[in-house]
Formats: structure tokens, sequence, C-alpha cells
């Protein structure tokens, strides 16, 4: 009997060990073109992927690019979070911040929010030769935060996003575009972040109501 109890609790362990873990979203960019002339135009679609069961209630990032060589015109906004509190443009050339929060509940954001969806398009202009690659900043306090469902405080809690990037070519510069594998960066500082978001959206909820 003990061997069979061993043997069928082997099993179990083995096919445990086999489902794999879920995969994180990610955050991929696309180009209406990947190699522009010197005045030559290329629109930059950021999407948003494969959040199955999660949630986006919020976020905080900065998108990063060399700013002599493109220059971004317009940036467009996808309606993504419902009601929010309104998205918050900073920085500058070459290092663009964008911050916003949802009010509507985590219940309605579950029901309404798509499991890919457009986050923002970015319109840019080639300013002189060379190369650029185009994504978030590496500093996971500051540049890429990503909030999903409340805990039980109504605090926003870290979403773990995979972060890819894109490469563009102006006139005479040349990159291979092949997108890196997106790596998932830590959360730390993220804790301030969804403390101060959750406030503005109870803040926001209540008056609602």
């Amino acid at each position: 009997m003990k061997t069979i109890l061993s043997s069928v609790a082997l099993a179990a362990a083995a096919l445990c060990a086999s489902v794999p873990a879920a995969a994180a979203p990610v955050l991929s960019f696309s180009a209406t073109s990947n190699a522009i002339g010197v005045g030559g135009s290329t629109t930059i679609t950021a999407t948003l992927s494969g959040l199955g069961a999660d949630i986006l209630s919020g976020y905080d990032l900065t998108f990063v690019y060399n700013p002599a060589v493109l220059q971004l015109n317009v940036i467009g906004l996808n309606g993504f979070l419902g009601s929010s509190l309104g998205a918050t443009l900073t920085g500058g050339p070459g290092a663009y911040g964008l911050d916003d929060a949802s009010v509507d509940s985590d219940l309605t954001l579950a029901a309404n929010q798509a499991d890919s969806f457009t986050m923002f398009t970015f319109d840019l202009v080639g300013l002189a030769n060379g190369a650029t690659t185009f994504t978030l900043g590496a500093s996971p306090d500051f540049d890429r935060n990503f909030l999903g469902f409340a805990d039980v405080n109504g605090d926003p809690q870290p979403l773990n996003v995979d972060v890819g990037s894109i490469c563009i070519a102006v006139g005479t510069g040349s990159c291979d575009n092949r997108v890196p594998e997106p790596a998932s960066y830590g959360l730390a500082g993220v804790a301030l972040l969804a403390a101060g978001i959750a406030g503005r959206r109870r803040r926001a909820q209540t008056t609602k109501a």
C-alpha cells in the first residue's frame, strides 16, 4: 500500500511540475515603418496583451528613445482604463512620462477590459541619420510601474509585465530590429505609487458615488 501511495504521490508531483506558470502580460511595440528617411514619419503602437484574469488599473511609465534621432510629435491615448483620473504627461524629449489610474471598481474593469488592447500610439519624425531603441526606461521604481487588482485595503497591487522594445532606423542609420526577449523587472518602490493612486481612486470613487 505504501508503495502504491508513494507512486501516486510522485505522479501527482510530476503532474504539478509539468503545469507551466501563468505567463505575465506583455507590453510590445510595433511600427508602421522601422526604417524612415530624415524628415520621414512613423507611428509606434504600444500594445498590452495576455492580461488573462488580471486587470490594469493604473500605470506610471517613462518612454525612452534618442531625441537626436527621433522627434515625438503626438501621443495618442486609448480609453482602456474606463473612467480615470486623467493622464498626466511629464518629462521631455527622449524620456516622456505618462501616468493615470482608473476610478472604476476592479469588478467593472474586469468585466470591460479586454485581454489585449492598444495603450498608446506615438507619432514620430526622423531628425538625423542614426538608429534608436524605443522602449520603457529601466528603473522599476519610476519608469515601468503597472498596477492591477487592489488588496483588501483598496490599495492597487503591482502587476508584473514583461516589456519589449523596438528599433527605428533613420536615413543611413540601421538596426536589425530584433526585439529582445521581454525582461521582467522588480517592482520595489511601487508600493508608494500604489498607495498614492489608491487614495486618489478612493476619493474619486466617493465623489462619483
